[in-house]
C-alpha cells in the first residue's frame, strides 16, 4: 500500500492512503520521541479508514523495521499468552 507523507510539526507526521478503501481514507498520525540521543520512540494511531488496513500497514513496517527495533510488545504479549496457552493444554493432559 503506498501513503503520502506530510510533516505537520516537529516530530509530528501524517500518513494518508491514496486510494479509498471501504472505510475511507486510511489516516495515521505517527509522533516521533527523542528518548536519548540515539533512541527514538514511534507512536502511530489511526484516525480515518479500514482497521485491517491499519493492521497490515503496521506488520509491513514492523517488517521493514525489525534490524533496528527491540521487541515489539504485541509479540512479546502474544508469546507469553502462547506460553500460557501451552502450559494449561500440558496440564490438562497430565
Amino acid at each position: 500500500m503506498k501513503l503520502k507523507i506530510k510533516k505537520r510539526a516537529a516530530g509530528l507526521l501524517k500518513l494518508e492512503g491514496i486510494h479509498e478503501g471501504r472505510k475511507g481514507i486510511l489516516s495515521i498520525d505517527a509522533e516521533i520521541f527523542e528518548v536519548t540521543a540515539l533512541l527514538h520512540l514511534v507512536e502511530m494511531n489511526k484516525l480515518n479508514g479500514d482497521t485491517l488496513e491499519y493492521e497490515k500497514i503496521l506488520k509491513e513496517i514492523r517488517r521493514a523495521l525489525k534490524d533496528i527495533v527491540w521487541v515489539w510488545l504485541v509479540d512479546r504479549q502474544e508469546q507469553s499468552q502462547q506460553l500460557e496457552q501451552q502450559q494449561q493444554q500440558q496440564q490438562s493432559q497430565s
